[in-house]
């Protein structure tokens, strides 16, 4: 008994004393201690509610309006279906198609007002998500006292165009995924002729076909991650400061879609009931889970820089 209490008693203080003050310890440590400080958890709902009733509006009247000018069936328009169908799991892309539907039986200007309405309803999402990460970035936004009416004219149409960029972000990764699976089925065109002509040699096509869409669709939001950590923060940071924090958050993203695609994490199972309403729901939760991965990898970036990063010299404010 003596024995054993003494084993437990070293292996506690080794904990304490080795595990614990480790670099990477705290790294882990203080990214959630930070998360649960800076009440991610809120803002992450208030995110979701912005994103459902702009941002991802703004995707559907955009595809819509693709899908006016590009044909329905064309193999472009199918393309971004399919890119949509790869980031969504099941439920939130029956919405998405759903709704999507109602929206190409529309009239082709109601299509182009609804899009440039929610352009200007985008703002509101990105002053959300910049005051978000302005607080993970421990950044106090302090109004100054009469600024006049240029300079809150200056700010409106900054706003704007900032929310119309982040719009047009989202249209070119949407082409850049076109471009990409064109280019992955080229590939695989070239392998089967390879494959015909060596007969001893096999490629499982859907295989290929599957790793591909996954590596381009998790390469396509790494880049978008990337862009955001480095264009929201209201402070200078270096390039390799952002790059583990961005490519963990797309990890976990595609972990997170794969295993409530594969049923290992079931999403509002319980919510089928309530039909339509349900769905929106199961959709508003997926949105939700995204923030607070997308708040995780803030929070792992912001310790990080102070940690192993450009800022590991400073003291650090954790």
């Amino acid at each position: 008994m003596g024995n054993n209490f003494a084993q437990l008693k070293r292996l506690i203080n080794f904990f304490r004393t080795v595990i614990l003050p480790a670099r990477i310890s705290q790294l882990i440590l203080q990214t959630f201690l930070k998360w649960q400080k800076d009440n991610c958890m809120d803002m992450g709902a208030a995110l979701a509610y912005y994103a459902l009733f702009s941002l991802f509006p703004i995707c559907l009247v955009m595809l819509s309006i693709a899908g006016r000018l590009l044909g329905a069936d064309s193999n472009y328009y199918l393309q971004l279906i399919s890119f949509a169908q790869n980031i969504l799991p099941e439920q939130p892309f029956k919405v998405f198609q759903q709704a999507l539907t109602n929206l190409n039986q529309s009239s082709f200007s109601a299509g182009l007002i609804g899009f440039g309405i929610l352009v200007l309803t985008a703002s509101r999402i990105f002053d959300a998500l910049n005051q978000s990460v302005k607080k993970i970035w421990s950044v106090v936004h302090q109004p100054k006292e009469n600024i006049g009416v240029k300079h809150h004219a200056f700010n409106f149409i900054r706003n704007k165009i900032l929310a119309f960029l982040l719009v047009l972000s989202t249209v070119m990764v949407f082409l850049l995924s076109i471009f990409a699976n064109l280019a992955a089925k080229i590939f695989l065109t070239v392998l089967a002729e390879f494959g015909q002509s060596i007969p001893w040699v096999t490629f499982d096509s859907l295989g290929l076909i599957t790793t591909l869409q996954t590596s381009i669709s998790y390469f396509l939001i790494t880049v978008v991650i990337i862009t955001l950590f480095k264009v929201l923060p209201p402070v200078r940071l270096q390039w390799w400061d952002i790059f583990p924090g961005a490519i963990l958050t797309a990890a976990t993203m595609m972990a997170l879609q794969n295993a409530v695609g594969s049923g290992i994490i079931r999403i509002g199972e319980n919510l089928q009931a309530y039909g339509v309403v349900g769905n929106v729901m199961v959709l508003l939760l997926w949105i939700y889970l995204i923030f607070q991965v997308f708040f995780i990898g803030c929070e792992f970036t912001f310790v990080f820089t102070y940690i192993f990063g450009s800022r590991h010299q400073k003291e650090k404010p954790f």
